[in-house]
């Protein structure tokens, strides 16, 4: 017999995975009298501490972002006190404080991040001071957007199943979340690929909702159970029983409790039943009160005494990354294409670091064979295919990166840039995460972007600007072979997030081929001269740079100047002291780019180079990019909007003249 949540036995379609008899009856006696204790304990200081944090934020006049405890009940305490932190990982929303409690989290350091005390390195909070998080205890936390751990978790189960680790996912959600798309992707990906994962959902889901019924309805391997949330042992014995169905069965389980409580009627109710049941004198329940209540006024003392971290050691910025090593190519090494080089080194690295993997999404099946190797350039064991969405398969992706430190992931959400506007959102919340709780994470991401091969307005999407205003990543853009590859090891080698931006009208271009070393690098942050010269620099990256080479060499033919070509190769962090050293000796700069002018690459070196080099400059900084329009399809009219070696050359030639 299926299991249902009592308010869905009217779906006829609703079906899950049977997980066999397993039946709990806890009750008071139960339980140890220690055990009790414990909880009685855990109540008390939720209920004090609650107290204290709210009267330290009415002193210091602080805006409180989240509330305390949110939709609370019994449920909240449940998921803690059976939350293994040796094996399990859990996603905190932001202010639960209870399930913190519950989890592991000491007096000290949940008052050290709400003060924002510098209580221990990874402990130092400067995002907000309801966020409450142990690396060490596998306690993370979310942000604002709260259905990223949804597809996160799936994603960092993936990662305990393919380990086969003895451990579960726990992740919260609020009922607003299932309003959210990739909130269901997620519960879907974790059912069809029955990932070890606990979705608990704090507060009530209104009764013959039909929205609900059509996504559960789809769920072939998820138990599905509610509690009472305002009974302590019915929802004592609903989550008990829903760790056991996830650690034994891997099923994913989908826990919901009706009702809720305040955090002094949790305490208020429980007390009564030890009272009631003669489990606990009043005189016990007393002292113990009174050993929570010293306990806090110890651990203010010392919270008192602990420093406030300082300013410009909290701030971080985006990490350049490993230390490169450029090696040129040695004579017996034949020129391969862009595609080439990306798919070899891709299946290189993968088998040099044993925790990789490669996350793509599902090619269509009446693809040509021959773009095949373009949307997914490796085959083999550590090869993970979806037909998911771009968005969840980043979540994911950034989920699995959490299950070890030395975790690699390179993913490959979409065939285009057109998935950019979809992922961003997941992608600030990974850099959210990462930055806020300092956890090393090793992602490669790639975008295959276009521009001159007739894609139109919404395959050729230009991707930098908005990736510029996501501070944590690093983004690079090659222009040849080598360099893909040298790009390709360098960000596998580099903790953080780099994005790696691909052009595929490059992909079989005989202008992109190059000999590959095999163990060319290429540093973050290091651009090249593709061109020496004395009188004019172009600065460029991607496509352009093929554009700026041609130009260079028909000025050099008709007018006898020499423009030095600088490939940037790396967007964010970009190589300063290359294009300084260029513009030093030519005094003139040109900056080109395949995307648009305002708000974008092009603006924000051409700002460098007037702040920056302005005592060497003999020009105004000229510039060169697209027209700002969507990018039409009819090939004439795409020729009009991108830039060109003809254009290139007209503003070098004023610039020259001026």
């Amino acid at each position: 017999m299926f299991l249902t949540f009592e308010w869905l036995n009217t779906w006829s379609h609703f079906t899950t995975k049977n997980p066999g008899t397993m039946s709990f009856s806890y009750n008071l006696n139960t339980y140890s009298h220690h055990q009790l204790k414990q909880w009685l304990t855990i109540l008390y200081r939720n209920q004090l501490l609650e107290e204290s944090i709210n009267n330290h934020f009415l002193d210091k006049a602080l805006f409180r972002h989240y509330p305390l405890n949110n939709h609370s009940g019994f449920l909240k305490l449940a998921a803690g006190i059976f939350f293994n932190s040796q094996h399990d990982f859990q996603f905190l929303l932001p202010g639960d404080l209870m399930q913190a409690l519950a989890s592991g989290m000491d007096t000290e350091e949940i008052l050290a991040i709400t003060h924002n005390k510098h209580y221990y390195e990874k402990s130092i909070n400067i995002f907000s001071p309801l966020h409450f998080f142990n690396e060490a205890k596998h306690i993370l936390a979310t942000s604002g957007i709260k259905s990223h751990h949804a597809a996160a978790g799936a994603g960092l189960a993936r990662s305990l199943k393919i380990y086969e680790s003895e451990g579960i996912v726990v992740c919260p959600l609020p009922r607003q979340a299932l309003t959210e798309g990739i909130v269901f992707e997620a519960i879907l990906a974790a059912d069809r690929e029955m990932l070890p994962v606990l979705y608990i959902i704090h507060d009530d889901i209104p009764e013959n909702n039909h929205d609900y019924a059509d996504i559960f309805g789809r769920l072939n391997n998820t138990y599905l159970s509610y509690c009472d949330n305002t009974n302590f042992f019915d929802t004592i014995n609903a989550t008990r029983k829903a760790y056991r169905l996830v650690k034994e069965e891997q099923l994913p389980v989908i826990l919901t409790g009706k009702g809720t409580l305040s955090g002094e009627q949790m305490f208020d109710l429980f007390t009564d039943s030890l009272i009631e049941t003669a489990q606990f004198s009043k005189e016990e329940i007393r002292q113990s009160g009174e050993d929570v209540r010293n306990e806090l006024h110890k651990a203010n003392r010392i919270i008192e005494s602990l420093n406030e971290p300082v300013p410009a050691g909290i701030i971080r910025k985006t990490t350049k990354g490993y230390d490169a090593q450029e090696q040129p190519p040695e004579e017996h090494h034949e020129a391969v294409t862009l595609s080439h080089a990306i798919s070899a080194t891709i299946s290189e690295q993968l088998e040099k670091y044993h925790h990789s993997f490669y996350l793509s999404f599902l090619a269509d099946s009446n693809s040509h064979e021959e773009h095949l190797p373009l949307q997914i350039t490796y085959t083999g064991p550590k090869m993970l295919t979806t037909n998911t969405t771009p968005e969840l398969l980043v979540a994911m992706a950034g989920g699995m990166c959490y299950y070890k430190e030395h975790m690699r992931i390179i993913a490959l959400p979409a065939a285009d840039a057109s998935c950019l506007w979809t992922i961003l959102n997941q992608l600030t919340e990974m850099v959210f995460l990462t930055w806020k709780t300092r956890q090393n994470i090793h992602m490669l991401l790639r975008i295959p972007v276009n521009g001159y091969d007739g894609s139109g307005p919404f395959l050729s999407q230009k991707t930098e600007a908005a990736l510029l205003a996501l501070p944590g990543i690093r983004i690079v853009y090659p222009a040849f072979a080598d360099d893909a590859a040298g790009l390709i090891r360098t960000a596998m080698q580099s903790p953080g997030i780099t994005v790696m931006l691909e052009s595929k009208a490059l992909y079989e271009d005989a202008l992109a081929a190059a000999p590959v070393h095999p163990h060319h690098e290429v540093g973050l942050g290091s651009a090249r001269l593709a061109r020496e010269g004395n009188d004019i620099t172009l600065i460029t990256y991607g496509n352009t740079v093929h554009l700026a080479i041609r130009a260079a060499e028909k000025i050099a033919a008709e007018y006898n100047l020499q423009a030095e070509v600088v490939d940037i190769r790396s967007i964010l962090p970009i190589d300063k002291s290359t294009i300084l050293r260029s513009i030093q000796k030519t005094h003139r700069a040109l900056v080109v780019s395949e995307g648009y002018i305002f708000s974008g690459v092009v603006a924000e070196i051409a700002a460098m180079v007037s702040q920056e080099a302005y005592t060497m400059l003999e020009a105004p900084v000229g510039r060169v990019g697209a027209v700002f329009t969507p990018i039409p399809y009819q090939k004439e009219a795409e020729t009009m909007v991108l830039p060109s070696v003809s254009g290139i050359i007209d503003e070098a030639l004023d610039i020259l003249e001026y």
